[in-house]
């Protein structure tokens, strides 16, 4: 498969960074974006995954941008065609995923506003907890089509393949476009 578009990842956290680098690996896209609001985070960790390049085998291009909680930085993601939001705060021993539904989308919704603003073409892909809440309030924000806003699931099982399972999502996502 010949390398095309551009697949941005919001939140460079563990599941962000690691989705993003399997991405990058893929080869399929000629650019994978990482944005946080944590300054340089994103940025750094590109640079990490742009100097595997040669060990890995790809060329895709990883660019890391810091965002702000009004809008700053977002432009970055402006023609991306499939958008993965992992942005949220996790969860703390004792919480469940409800526990996060305020926080998270005070988030997921803030991201979702930007990228109807900036890539109003892109598929959502959400991975932020409560996945089914937050899924819905990105569909509602972003009155996006159904078929373009995805929720998607993990297992925490030892030895699953979660990031593996993102890049099938972007697979999909890609159909649906």
């Amino acid at each position: 498969m010949a390398r095309s578009g551009k697949v941005t990842v919001v939140g460079a956290g563990f599941y962000g960074s690691t989705t993003a680098q399997r991405l990058a690996e893929y080869d399929i896209f000629d650019e994978v974006v990482l944005t946080d609001i944590v300054e340089g985070k994103p940025e750094g960790l590109a640079l990490d995954m742009s100097q595997s390049r040669p060990i890995e085998g790809f060329e895709t291009t990883v660019t890391g941008q810091t965002t702000g909680q009004g809008g700053e930085g977002y432009e970055v993601i402006a023609g991306s065609s499939i958008v993965i939001i992992t942005a949220g705060l996790p969860r703390k021993p004792g919480m469940s995923r409800m526990d996060l539904i305020g926080v998270n989308a005070g988030i997921v919704r803030s991201v979702t506003e930007q990228v109807t603003k900036h890539a109003p073409e892109a598929v959502l892909i959400v991975v932020s907890n409560p996945l089914d809440e937050m899924t819905a309030l990105a569909a509602k924000v972003s009155q996006f089509p159904a078929p373009r806003v995805i929720g998607q699931a993990c297992s925490t099982r030892p030895g699953s393949a979660t990031s593996s399972r993102s890049g099938s999502a972007c697979l999909l996502a890609r159909s649906r476009r």
